[in-house]
Protein backbone atom coordinates (compact mmCIF):
# COMPACT_ATOMS: atom_id res chain seq x y z
CA UNK A 1 0.00 0.00 0.00
CA UNK A 2 1.75 3.34 -0.88
CA UNK A 3 0.95 5.15 2.45
CA UNK A 4 2.08 1.80 4.13
CA UNK A 5 5.87 1.89 2.73
CA UNK A 6 8.46 4.63 1.83
CA UNK A 7 8.16 4.69 -2.01
CA UNK A 8 10.09 7.95 -2.15
CA UNK A 9 13.60 6.96 -4.16
CA UNK A 10 12.63 3.59 -4.16
CA UNK A 11 13.75 1.82 -8.23
CA UNK A 12 10.94 0.31 -9.56
CA UNK A 13 10.70 -3.42 -10.66
CA UNK A 14 11.03 -3.25 -14.60
CA UNK A 15 8.16 -5.03 -14.65
CA UNK A 16 5.97 -2.25 -13.15
CA UNK A 17 7.46 0.67 -15.10
CA UNK A 18 4.53 1.83 -17.13
CA UNK A 19 7.31 4.00 -19.77
CA UNK A 20 10.63 3.87 -20.54
CA UNK A 21 13.45 6.14 -19.20
CA UNK A 22 14.89 8.80 -21.25
CA UNK A 23 17.88 7.94 -22.92
CA UNK A 24 20.61 9.54 -20.83
CA UNK A 25 18.70 9.85 -17.56
CA UNK A 26 19.97 8.34 -14.49
CA UNK A 27 18.49 5.52 -13.06
CA UNK A 28 16.41 7.16 -10.62
CA UNK A 29 14.00 7.91 -13.09
CA UNK A 30 12.44 4.85 -13.23
CA UNK A 31 11.04 6.13 -9.99
CA UNK A 32 7.25 5.55 -10.50
CA UNK A 33 6.22 7.06 -7.04
CA UNK A 34 3.92 3.71 -6.52
CA UNK A 35 1.55 5.14 -9.35
CA UNK A 36 -0.02 3.75 -12.14
CA UNK A 37 -1.44 6.78 -13.51
CA UNK A 38 -0.47 10.03 -14.53
CA UNK A 39 1.18 12.02 -12.07
CA UNK A 40 -0.05 15.32 -10.40
CA UNK A 41 2.22 16.08 -8.12
CA UNK A 42 2.99 19.32 -5.95
CA UNK A 43 6.44 20.03 -3.94
CA UNK A 44 6.46 21.57 -1.10
CA UNK A 45 9.18 23.51 -0.54
CA UNK A 46 10.32 23.17 -4.04
CA UNK A 47 12.77 25.78 -4.07
CA UNK A 48 15.76 23.92 -1.92
CA UNK A 49 18.03 21.32 -2.53
CA UNK A 50 15.72 17.76 -1.98
CA UNK A 51 12.18 19.68 -2.67
CA UNK A 52 14.56 20.98 -6.31
CA UNK A 53 15.63 17.34 -7.00
CA UNK A 54 12.27 16.27 -6.59
CA UNK A 55 10.97 19.24 -9.07
CA UNK A 56 13.18 18.46 -11.45
CA UNK A 57 12.68 14.74 -11.79
CA UNK A 58 8.86 14.75 -11.96
CA UNK A 59 9.32 17.55 -15.14
CA UNK A 60 11.56 14.84 -17.07
CA UNK A 61 9.24 11.92 -15.88
CA UNK A 62 6.99 11.27 -19.19
CA UNK A 63 4.20 9.78 -16.61
CA UNK A 64 4.25 13.42 -15.34
CA UNK A 65 0.76 15.65 -16.06
CA UNK A 66 1.22 18.65 -13.83
CA UNK A 67 3.56 19.59 -11.10
CA UNK A 68 3.36 22.35 -9.11
CA UNK A 69 6.20 23.42 -6.30
CA UNK A 70 6.00 26.16 -3.21
CA UNK A 71 8.10 28.76 -2.07
CA UNK A 72 7.81 31.91 0.60
CA UNK A 73 10.07 33.85 -2.18
CA UNK A 74 8.08 35.26 -4.09
CA UNK A 75 10.61 36.93 -6.35
CA UNK A 76 10.90 32.62 -6.45
CA UNK A 77 8.32 31.84 -7.69
CA UNK A 78 7.60 34.67 -10.43
CA UNK A 79 11.03 33.86 -12.08
CA UNK A 80 9.98 30.05 -11.98
CA UNK A 81 6.96 30.77 -13.63
CA UNK A 82 8.49 33.19 -16.17
CA UNK A 83 10.74 30.18 -17.25
CA UNK A 84 8.10 28.12 -18.09
CA UNK A 85 7.26 24.17 -17.93
CA UNK A 86 10.22 22.04 -19.17
CA UNK A 87 9.19 19.25 -21.97
CA UNK A 88 5.46 20.53 -22.03
CA UNK A 89 5.02 19.23 -18.64
CA UNK A 90 2.90 21.34 -16.77
CA UNK A 91 4.82 23.04 -14.41
CA UNK A 92 3.61 26.39 -11.95
CA UNK A 93 5.46 28.19 -8.45
CA UNK A 94 3.10 29.20 -6.29
CA UNK A 95 4.05 31.41 -3.19
CA UNK A 96 2.95 29.88 -0.04
CA UNK A 97 4.21 30.69 3.67
CA UNK A 98 3.80 27.19 5.70
CA UNK A 99 3.44 28.51 9.01
CA UNK A 100 0.30 30.70 7.88
CA UNK A 101 -3.33 29.26 7.01
CA UNK A 102 -4.58 32.51 5.12
CA UNK A 103 -1.35 31.29 3.05
CA UNK A 104 -2.35 27.71 2.65
CA UNK A 105 -6.22 28.83 2.18
CA UNK A 106 -4.70 31.01 -0.93
CA UNK A 107 -2.43 28.56 -2.41
CA UNK A 108 -4.86 26.02 -2.03
CA UNK A 109 -7.35 28.13 -4.25
CA UNK A 110 -5.03 28.65 -7.09
CA UNK A 111 -3.59 25.27 -7.12
CA UNK A 112 -7.18 23.96 -7.67
CA UNK A 113 -7.66 26.70 -10.31
CA UNK A 114 -4.17 25.20 -12.31
CA UNK A 115 -5.36 21.67 -11.68
CA UNK A 116 -9.03 22.53 -13.08
CA UNK A 117 -7.66 22.86 -17.03
CA UNK A 118 -6.44 19.50 -16.98
CA UNK A 119 -8.51 17.36 -19.29
CA UNK A 120 -10.40 14.53 -18.34
CA UNK A 121 -12.60 12.97 -15.57
CA UNK A 122 -12.54 14.71 -12.25
CA UNK A 123 -10.09 12.72 -10.63
CA UNK A 124 -7.45 13.75 -13.61
CA UNK A 125 -7.74 17.26 -11.48
CA UNK A 126 -6.79 16.19 -8.47
CA UNK A 127 -3.19 15.40 -6.92
CA UNK A 128 -2.17 11.78 -6.35
CA UNK A 129 1.29 12.95 -5.43
CA UNK A 130 2.24 15.72 -2.64
CA UNK A 131 6.14 15.71 -1.39
CA UNK A 132 6.50 18.00 1.86
CA UNK A 133 10.49 18.72 1.33
CA UNK A 134 10.58 21.89 3.06
CA UNK A 135 12.13 22.66 6.58
CA UNK A 136 14.58 24.90 8.61
CA UNK A 137 17.53 24.70 10.66
CA UNK A 138 19.07 27.59 10.90
CA UNK A 139 19.35 30.83 9.50
CA UNK A 140 21.29 34.47 9.96
CA UNK A 141 19.09 35.02 12.69
CA UNK A 142 18.96 31.77 14.37
CA UNK A 143 22.02 29.92 14.69
CA UNK A 144 22.77 26.01 15.63
CA UNK A 145 22.13 25.27 19.33
CA UNK A 146 25.24 23.96 20.15
CA UNK A 147 25.05 24.36 23.55
CA UNK A 148 22.44 24.26 26.19
CA UNK A 149 23.53 28.16 26.63
CA UNK A 150 21.98 28.80 23.03
CA UNK A 151 18.39 27.76 23.86
CA UNK A 152 15.84 30.53 23.77
CA UNK A 153 12.20 30.85 23.35
CA UNK A 154 12.72 32.16 19.64
CA UNK A 155 14.69 29.57 18.47
CA UNK A 156 11.92 26.68 19.74
CA UNK A 157 9.11 28.93 18.28
CA UNK A 158 10.67 29.12 14.89
CA UNK A 159 11.56 25.23 14.68
CA UNK A 160 8.76 23.89 15.84
CA UNK A 161 6.62 26.34 13.39
CA UNK A 162 8.71 26.08 10.35
CA UNK A 163 9.13 21.96 11.02
CA UNK A 164 6.41 20.43 12.80
CA UNK A 165 3.05 23.21 12.58
CA UNK A 166 3.49 23.59 8.92
CA UNK A 167 3.51 19.49 8.20
CA UNK A 168 -0.11 19.46 10.41
CA UNK A 169 -1.33 22.26 8.34
CA UNK A 170 -0.11 20.56 5.03
CA UNK A 171 -2.41 17.87 6.02
CA UNK A 172 -5.23 19.81 7.15
CA UNK A 173 -5.46 21.92 3.77
CA UNK A 174 -4.11 19.20 1.35
CA UNK A 175 -5.15 16.05 2.51
CA UNK A 176 -8.59 16.85 4.02
CA UNK A 177 -9.63 18.43 0.98
CA UNK A 178 -11.20 15.57 -0.75
CA UNK A 179 -11.15 17.72 -3.76
CA UNK A 180 -7.73 18.62 -4.19
CA UNK A 181 -6.25 14.91 -3.17
CA UNK A 182 -7.47 11.95 -5.08
CA UNK A 183 -8.65 9.11 -3.18
CA UNK A 184 -9.08 5.54 -3.91
CA UNK A 185 -9.89 2.00 -2.42
CA UNK A 186 -7.87 0.86 -5.39
CA UNK A 187 -4.17 1.14 -3.57
CA UNK A 188 -2.38 1.78 -7.38
CA UNK A 189 -4.75 4.94 -7.64
CA UNK A 190 -4.27 6.31 -4.42
CA UNK A 191 -2.56 9.40 -3.52
CA UNK A 192 0.83 9.16 -1.67
CA UNK A 193 1.54 12.18 0.96
CA UNK A 194 5.29 11.70 1.87
CA UNK A 195 6.72 14.05 4.35
CA UNK A 196 10.24 14.27 4.49
CA UNK A 197 12.95 14.35 7.97
CA UNK A 198 16.43 14.13 9.14
CA UNK A 199 17.60 11.91 10.97
CA UNK A 200 19.61 14.82 13.39
CA UNK A 201 18.17 14.29 16.57
CA UNK A 202 17.67 10.94 15.95
CA UNK A 203 18.66 8.36 19.10
CA UNK A 204 21.26 6.94 17.11
CA UNK A 205 23.04 10.43 16.64
CA UNK A 206 22.66 11.63 20.08
CA UNK A 207 26.90 12.29 20.16
CA UNK A 208 26.64 15.09 17.69
CA UNK A 209 24.65 17.02 20.36
CA UNK A 210 22.83 20.71 19.56
CA UNK A 211 20.32 21.46 17.38
CA UNK A 212 17.97 20.71 20.30
CA UNK A 213 14.40 22.33 19.33
CA UNK A 214 15.44 21.01 15.33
Amino acid sequence: HPLRQPLLLREAPRARVPHEVPRGASKAMAVNFGLNVPIRAVVLGGRGGIGGAFVSLLQKLPNTAFVGCTSRDENWVADFNRKGADDGVRARAFSLDMTHEDSFVEFVSKLKEDLSVLNGAPDSQRLNLVINASGFLHNTDISPETTLRKISKKNFTENFAANTLSNFLATRYIMGDRDLLQVSKDASNAAVFATLSARVGSVSQNELGGWFSY
